[in-house]
């Protein structure tokens, strides 16, 4: 495992960030009470990635310790990692595939601070590497006088970009045993999707985004099943085989363009197990989803998935 870090380094005018602001924006819209409160959780969020290392395994015992810390519910947290990655702040890849996570950013600012290269990075800890690491430097070099007299910042460069060879080509073909390299990393990002499904499948109590990359897209039971009699109409007015197809159309309007698949994922989590998808449960459903479009404001959020949770959870008597 990744060692942790001391100090979390944080930008002085990390608010600013635009993925930061869109998060802010999104969570609290004109309530800086909210806000601000979104801004604090995703410092604590991240500071509980840095102690894990450059990334952080989003399983089920730590979901629920985060959950706790954070003073949130799980589908709360859950909710608030959708956001985060919809706007870019964590890697969706990374967390899909592996459940974990991280950035490219959280990386490059880990490996400055401890200040190591590729042969720090263990095979356990490889399939989560998402930058291209430096080797790191030799610990039998010659530090002579002229070396120390060189600035921190001129000796990283060279460390970076060494001198090719003169005669060597710009474009050379990648060597037998770069081509090995690949391999074997592709073999053990594929290992470890398989480790995390696998974990996934055990932990069916646990309504997250693992399990659902293991089985049907969400939502898939509103584009598959549908009254062949009768139509489905989106917001203006226009009319769809599908409740998806006009879900699909709805969303579009009131979020001025966004795709739905973050939202769906969202609204997947929210199904009764042992569903029968049948014509009158889909239906059900669409008109509580569609009841949460038509209610919602984007001038107050960018993200419908509060609003239309709230309304099934009235509808269906959950008080979570």
């Amino acid at each position: 495992m990744a060692s942790s870090l001391d100090f979390v380094p944080v930008d002085i005018d990390m608010a600013d960030d635009p993925k930061v602001f869109a998060l802010m924006e999104e969570l609290g819209g004109d309530d800086e009470c909210a806000r601000w409160a979104s801004y604090g959780r995703l410092l604590a969020l991240m500071q509980r990635i840095y102690h894990e290392g450059f990334y952080l395994v989003y399983g089920r015992f730590e979901r629920r310790k985060m959950a706790r810390d954070l003073g949130m519910t799980g589908e709360e947290l859950d909710s608030f990692i959708e956001s985060c990655i919809s706007c870019e702040i964590f890697d969706e890849g990374a967390y899909r595939q592996l459940s974990a996570l991280t950035s490219r950013g959280i990386q490059r600012r880990y490996f400055k601070a401890k200040k190591t290269g590729k042969a720090s990075v263990s095979d356990e800890d490889a399939p989560y590497v998402l930058i291209e690491l430096r080797a790191a430097p030799s610990q039998s070099a010659p530090k002579n006088a002229e070396n120390r007299r060189e600035s921190p910042r001129s000796s990283e460069k060279r460390r970076e970009a060494p001198k090719r060879e003169k005669n060597a080509p710009k474009n050379a073909e990648p060597s037998e045993e770069k081509i090995r390299e690949e391999k074997i990393s592709k073999e053990k990002i594929r290992e470890a999707s398989a480790r995390s499904a696998r974990r996934s499948s055990s932990d069916s109590d646990l309504p997250s985004l693992r399990s659902l990359a293991a089985t049907a897209y969400p939502l898939a039971c509103m584009s598959t099943v549908a009254d062949p009699h009768g139509g489905y109409m989106d917001d203006a007015g226009e009319a769809y085989d599908t409740p998806w197809d006009a879900l699909v159309s709805t969303h579009a309007h009131k979020t001025g363009g966004q795709p739905i698949d973050g939202f769906a994922r969202q609204v997947a989590k929210l199904c009764p197990k042992g569903c029968d998808c049948s014509l009158e449960r889909v239906e059900e459903c669409a008109r509580m989803i569609r009841r949460g479009l038509d209610k919602f404001d984007p001038s107050k959020g960018a993200n419908p998935y509060p609003l239309v949770a709230k309304i099934i959870r009235d509808e269906r008597g959950d008080a979570r």
